[in-house]
Order: structure tokens, then sequence, then C-alpha cells
């Protein structure tokens, strides 16, 4: 099993959709889904 996490400030790409978070917003992902928190 390998995991990732990615922390960016701004875009890293400019070919793809970036969805701000909100300040102190925090979401988890598994397998490409959203987990409930």
């Amino acid at each position: 099993m390998r995991a990732l996490s990615v922390i960016a400030t701004q875009p890293l790409t400019d070919n793809e959709i970036w969805t701000p978070f909100q300040v102190g917003e925090l979401k988890v992902f598994h397998n490409g889904e959203p987990v409930p928190m």
C-alpha cells in the first residue's frame, strides 16, 4: 500500500480544474472518493 499527501496553496497545473477549499477545510479521499468525516 502506498499513500500520497499533497498540500498546495496554488493550483499545481493549468490543464486541470482545481477546486479551492475554504480556510481551515480538510478533505480526505480514498481511491479517489471522498471519505465522510
